[in-house]
């Protein structure tokens, strides 16, 4: 029996158990405790008058219940024990080591707590996530570091960093000019003084023209985690989330605008007690969200996530690119990689490139070669192939539009409709982006293929071979059925007088997706680093800063070779993103 059919059968039995065991619970809460050396600790009772009300505690278990694969798993011992030690592990990792004297005896609690529901065995477990052996300096504990561009902080692996002088500057090349490229480049010439180029196949970069690489320009650019699993991606995503909000430069170019879902109400009935939303609402109260949605009828319900957003990429890159140059970075366009230059002892030490003006090839060194290259990352000649790099295909159109002006309420959210197979956004500047499909949003969760993407045999890759008209026509067409019907009708017709011509654009490319789903970010081998993801939007920030950093540490470490050897280095929140995780 699933999680969700003990909910159904025995929800009254659950009620009335929550009932009897609340006085408990609360007592629980409120009594003092002793910490190891039997020390008792201050009463918490003055902290929390209650932990809530039967109903209120009662829905909590529900929505915390569904919250595993939407309740389609079976219930024991050891899931929950398994649950126990993952939250209270992630939990206890922020706690520990604060500075804030306010919330000093917490970490005591929660390991008494986690001691008397868990046992000591899990207690071990938990406390595992939180303390880490690290063999290369005998160190106890992660450390803390803090972002540059926000205040976010992050646990760390200890290195062994050289007492030595530099004799030269250090160099490092990015292959790829994206949104990931450009975060990587401005992030990494904020931390010091080396010498960074950026190459990519675009030629175009001037101040009021910049090309934001094919993923980007084709992505809908929706910053959220919704519906993401595991549960440490979806974590991955609200910081990427957070780092936007509190990027010293990037801050002021997203549109929280939120986003309203349509589902099958069969598909999703249940809250995500890890997520912001609001519903099921019912079509009055969608439609009060957004008053040119239509299809009311009973199969259907939606939901409301007021955390969500969006950018608009290109002009999120420019100011990435210009920032950049104004720290000393050299962009190199028109740039189509040879081959990677390895030194005598096998590792990479440059590329060798020709430029679209040349037909002369290039050897440019660099002490780290960074290859964010999106979709195209697996490539032979940038030295991973696809047995290191195992990508998947992919891809995705979007039609980009002047129809806003059709529109007698312009859409003010980001609206899904996961029926009909469209998404469809509206920029700040009118720009109405609509795209068609299964939505893919990366992870390890698929409804076609629970083991991820490799085997996916539903996608419809056709529309690759249709022309942008019939894509962008066809888009459209989808997109008429769940908003405005009467005002994209008339679009239509104006876009048929003059097949299309100035009414829209389309762009198609494939999504930078791994066979697993998840990001791959991290050293590929000595000198070689490697940073691909869907979900490159959210993302970006987040994994350009961290990266920088994992990068000027490994320029500082005593005994490189050792640090490639290692299961854990860097960051610990990128330990499950590695590529050694495919061979």
């Amino acid at each position: 029996m699933t999680v969700k059919e003990v909910w159904e059968r025995k929800s009254k039995e659950i009620y009335e158990l929550v009932e009897e065991m609340l006085p408990a619970l609360e007592k629980l809460a409120s009594e003092s405790w002793t910490n190891d050396s039997g020390t008792e600790q201050p009463n918490v009772a003055t902290r929390m008058n209650s932990i809530g009300t039967v109903q209120e505690v009662y829905d909590y278990l529900h929505a915390y219940s569904m919250s595993m694969k939407h309740g389609q798993i079976t219930p024991s011992l050891e899931l929950a024990l398994n649950e126990i030690q993952e939250r209270n592990g992630v939990l206890l990792s922020l706690m520990v080591q604060s500075d804030d004297n306010d919330t000093a005896d917490l970490p005591r609690i929660q390991v008494e707590m986690i001691r008397r529901v868990a046992g000591e065995e899990y207690l071990a477990r938990c406390l595992s996530t939180v303390k880490v052996h690290d063999v290369r300096d005998g160190a106890n504990c992660l450390e803390r570091v803090s972002c540059k561009a926000s205040n976010l902080k992050f646990l760390y692996y200890p290195t062994k960093k050289s007492t030595h002088a530099k004799r030269n500057r250090s160099s490092v090349i990015i292959i790829g000019a994206g949104i990931i490229g450009s975060s990587i480049a401005h992030h990494l010439s904020r931390r010091g003084d080396f010498k960074i180029t950026v190459l990519d196949k675009a030629t175009t970069d001037q101040d009021d023209e910049i090309f934001p690489g094919v993923a980007t320009s084709s992505s809908f650019a929706w910053l959220n985690a919704n519906d993401k699993s595991p549960l440490s991606y979806m974590q991955l995503n609200q910081l990427g989330m957070e780092m936007w909000r509190r990027h010293d430069v990037l801050k002021e170019y997203p549109v929280w605008s939120g986003a309203l879902i349509r589902k099958e109400k069969q598909d999703i009935c249940e809250k995500n007690s890890r997520y912001v939303s609001v519903g099921p609402l019912n079509f009055d109260d969608a439609k009060c969200l957004e008053p040119d949605i239509v299809l009311n009828d009973e199969s259907s319900e939606f939901y409301f996530y007021p955390e969500e957003g969006f950018v608009e990429p290109a002009e999120v890159v420019k100011a990435l690119r210009l920032s950049k140059r104004r720290n000393g970075v050299d962009f190199i366009g028109g740039a189509e990689i040879a081959s990677l230059i390895r030194n005598k002892n096998g590792n990479v030490s440059g590329v060798e490139y020709k430029t679209s003006d040349s037909r002369e090839i290039t050897r440019a060194t660099a002490d780290v070669v960074i290859n964010a290259c999106g979709a195209n990352s697996a490539s032979p000649s940038l030295g991973i192939g696809s047995e290191r790099l195992p990508l998947v295909n992919q891809p995705g159109a979007l039609t980009f539009t002047s129809s806003g002006s059709y529109l007698k309420h312009p859409l003010e959210r980001i609206f899904v409709d996961t029926i009909n197979h469209t998404h469809m956004l509206r920029r700040p500047d009118g720009t109405l982006v609509i795209g068609g499909g299964k939505l893919i949003v990366g992870g390890s969760h698929s409804d076609d293929d629970s083991t991820g993407y490799k085997n996916n045999k539903k996608l419809d890759t056709s529309f690759i071979e249709e022309s942008d008209l019939a894509v962008g026509q066809e888009m459209i067409a989808a997109a008429i059925k769940s908003v405005s019907p009467d005002d994209l009708e008339s679009f239509m017709e104006s876009c048929s007088e003059n097949n299309g011509d100035s009414e829209f654009r389309v762009t198609k490319a494939n999504r930078p997706i791994s066979e697993d789903g998840l990001p791959v970010v991290g050293f590929v081998e000595q000198g070689l680093y490697v940073a691909v993801t869907h979900s490159g939007i959210t993302l970006a920030p987040i994994i350009g800063e961290l990266t920088a950093y994992e990068i000027e540490e490994s320029l500082n470490e005593q005994n490189p070779e050792e640090l490639f050897s290692q299961e854990r280095y860097g960051f610990q929140i990128l330990d499950a993103y590695r590529p050694t995780r495919f061979t």
